[in-house]
């Protein structure tokens, strides 16, 4: 029986995760933080392990639907940060620790998605400094260089705040509607 209710679970999981994928295809990239949770939900009930096996569905399904190479990067790091809070989760870190872990993969993804493979996501850091220095004549182009970088690491944290807060809220809404 739990072997059953454990495969029911991973593939609503990953349905939920084609639906996310199919709204921030209409919504032109609103619905993307959400992409890690329903694999957080899974993992809240489920082992580590048994999370990861979702997570690679997860992947696998961005493939299938959209076929795209940012949706499917963007799917592996969203896919990562929310298997760094399933571990943090299960071995009770504080919520600083939990930050600062689903941080570092944030971090990871970001640098990775930013400089290889920028291009695709419609993103060229040096192009985009230059232009702004253009607009911008009153600051150095190092200032403007150091402002690029400040405002992606505050994208990042940002990101890494909605993933943590509304899996919080979810699993916490889910553990106490079970308690009634």
């Amino acid at each position: 029986m739990r072997k059953t209710i454990h495969i029911t679970h991973g593939a609503m999981t990953v349905a939920l995760t084609g639906i996310i994928l199919l709204l921030d295809r209409m919504l032109m990239g609103f619905f993307m933080p959400f992409l890690a949770l329903p694999l957080v939900v899974y993992g809240s009930y489920y082992s580590l392990n048994e999370s990861i096996i979702v997570a690679v569905s997860n992947v696998i399904i961005a493939m299938i639907l959209v076929g795209l190479l940012p949706t499917v990067l963007t799917s592996i790091g969203y896919s990562t940060v929310g298997l760094a809070y399933i571990y943090a989760y299960h071995n009770n870190f504080t919520k600083k620790q939990t930050y600062v872990i689903m941080s570092v993969f944030m971090a990871i993804f970001y640098v990775i998605m930013v400089l290889f493979f920028g291009e695709y996501f419609g993103l060229n850091i040096t192009e985009t400094i230059d232009s702004i220095s253009g607009f911008v004549q009153f600051l150095p182009a190092v200032g403007v260089k150091i402002a690029a970088y400040v405002l992606s690491f505050l994208t990042m944290l940002m990101e890494v705040f909605i993933v943590k807060v509304s899996g919080d809220m979810v699993v916490t809404l889910l553990q106490h509607h079970r308690k009634k």
